[in-house]
Parts: structure tokens; sequence; C-alpha cells
């Protein structure tokens, strides 16, 4: 059984999706810190989304920018700051944004599902520094959090606050499965059958798949010593998962991880009502959740904008009569991602 009395077995259909909800989502991106830059700095960028759920309103878009120049900033433990400690950094600058825009629409439309891109299950390794991990990083997200879940506890209820991992591969419940005794005690059972093997083999195989288009699996907690100090921190916080197949009917199965914390998983109305939501939002935009893809889109941090935002810092420069030296064109080791042609917000317009 689940934390919340779910045969592990079993698959759960497609609920019927709320009439009317508020979807909040935020994702970000950034600008690493570049020794060889005319300035020292890095940027983050974090977009945020609103959407109105049955509702004849537009999406409310916001966009939060934030340039790091000071000693404080770029300087860790003496070093300057490595692009782990800006990952890290823009993480939990996202789960407060998520956090303060799901308490700006506490009043609106319930369910309030608040969504990130990624797992809620986040842990800070040795590679940040150990004040700023145990007495910044993670208290400042377990408060993200809570506040999420105070809109629940303190405002009629239905507020959920989910992470949403695409393309998984874990494989939590295969190794649960490794713990279970063999059928019929037979001496001769291999456990060595599951290793190698990710969840996905067992929930999204095309052949046969244990769930199909919309279904969901039953609700999992992960064992490990980092969600046993998010429940020691508080039980509400402990956090859960299920895989959904994302995909239409008639398609290849395409798997997802949904995480909840543990307050929405004892609520079987919460989680049905996240559940369709979310695959509501994946057929809006092809087994991804329009929402994310949207915040992405306002979050990302295209090349022109760097250069205009460089050019800013070297005009800034030069009118304090600081000439920067002249540099040849740097190689940049980005990928080349496709984004959709949307009118964006301006970046550097917003910088604060």
């Amino acid at each position: 059984m689940t934390p919340a009395g779910e045969p592990m077995a079993d698959a759960y259909p497609l609920p019927s999706c709320p009439e009317r909800a508020t979807l909040v989502a935020v994702d970000g991106s950034q600008i690493y810190l570049d020794e060889r830059a005319t300035a020292l700095y890095y940027l983050t960028n974090i977009g945020v989304l609103i959407y109105h759920h049955g509702a004849d309103i537009a999406p409310e878009c916001e966009l939060d920018p934030q340039l790091f120049y000071l000693d404080d900033h770029i300087y860790a433990e003496g070093r300057l700051v490595n692009n782990t400690i800006v990952n890290t950094r823009r993480t939990k600058f996202e789960r407060d944004r998520l956090a303060e825009a799901a308490w700006k629409c506490r009043r609106d439309a319930r369910p309030l599902v608040a969504i990130a891109d990624g797992p809620l299950l986040f842990w800070v390794g040795s590679e940040i520094p150990e004040s700023e991990r145990e007495q910044q990083i993670m208290p400042g997200y377990y408060m993200a959090m809570e506040k999420v879940r105070d809109i629940d506890h303190l405002f009629e209820g239905h507020a959920a606050l989910v992470g949403y991992v695409d393309k998984p591969n874990s494989s939590y419940v295969v190794r649960l499965l490794q713990l279970l005794p063999p059928v019929d005690d037979a001496e001769d059972a291999e456990p060595e059958v599951f290793d190698g093997l990710a969840d996905w083999a067992l929930f999204g195989v095309t052949s046969d798949p244990l769930l199909a288009p919309g279904e969901r699996s039953a609700l999992f907690v992960q064992q490990s010593p980092y969600n046993q100090r998010y429940a020691d921190r508080d039980p509400d916080l402990e956090i859960t998962f299920f895989y959904l197949n994302t995909a239409m009917p008639g398609e290849t199965p395409y798997l997802a991880r949904v995480e909840v914390p543990m307050w929405v998983a004892r609520n079987r109305e919460l989680v049905d009502a996240v559940h369709a939501l979310v695959y509501s939002q994946c057929q809006l935009y092809g087994r991804y959740p329009y929402i994310l893809a949207r915040a992405d889109e306002l979050a990302v941090v295209q090349g022109h904008e760097k250069r205009e935002l460089d050019n800013m810092i070297d005009l800034a420069l030069r009118r304090s009569g600081l000439a920067p030296d002249e540099k040849g064109e740097k190689p940049s080791g980005k990928e080349n991602v496709w984004r959709a042609s949307r009118e964006r917000h301006s970046l550097a317009k917003g910088i604060r």
C-alpha cells in the first residue's frame, strides 16, 4: 500500500477535470559568471505564468530578472561562484517566486495548483558552502513549501504544490520491487532481474503499458535520507510521487513523474484535481504542460539579450571613466534549443 492507501499495482483512470481552477507555474534561466568578462556578474531570470482554467481571462505573465555583481554575490568562501552555486540559488529563487505567486492567487478559483519544472525533492550538495546551505538555501526552500501549504490550510483548502519531471529516468519503484519477497518463496528467484531497469520500463513500455493514456500510477514515497529531512522538518512536506502517461489515446506512451507533498497526497480529491489538470495542460501543448512551456519561454535569456546587457555594462563603465578592454568573440557552450516564436518581455528593461 502507498501513503494514500492505494494498491501499488493498480492504474488510476483519468478523473473529471475541475470546471474552474487556478494554475501557477514558474521556470528559470541564468547567465553564468564569466571570469573573462569585462565585469564580473551573474544573472537569474524567473518567468511566472498564472493560468485561469475554465475562465475567459488571459494568462498573467510576470518576469523577475536579478543581476548579481556585489562581492557577497559573486564570491563564496573566497572563490568566484561556480555554475552549481548559481543553479542552486536560482532553484531557490524559483520556489520563492512560485510561493509568492500562489499567495497572490490565494483567493482565486480553486483548486489552486502551483507547479514547478523539475522535482520537488531538492537537496544541496557539498559544493555549496555549509553556512549558505544550512542557513539560507534549505530553510528558505522549506519556507516556500510551507507558504503554499498554509494557503491550503488557511484559505478554503484545495491548494497543491507540484513538481513536474519530464521523461524521468528514476528507478524508485523498481528498487521497491527488489525488496519484495520472491513469489512462492522460490529458491531460484533472481533479484538481479530488475538491475538496470528504470521505472518507465514498468509503466511506459510501448507494447503493453501498465498505464493507458491519461492514467496514473499509485502514489509512492521516495525512501531516501533527503526525503526524511523533509519529513523531520514537517510531515506535511515529505515528498510523494506518481507516474502519469501524458500521451493522447492511440499514441506511444509518454511518461512523466508528478511529485506532490504529503499534505496533497492525503487528500484524494486534490490528487484527482492535480492528475486531471496536469493531463489537461499536457494535451494543450503536446505531452508537456502548456503552462510550464510558457513560463520557460518567459524565463529563457536569449543571446541577443545577453549582448544587450553586456553593452549596457560596457557603456556604464565608459561613463564612469573605466574603459573596458577590447575582447574578441567568446565561444558559447550553450546548446541551440528550439523555442517557439513568441512576443516576450524585454529582459534588460526589467533587471533589478
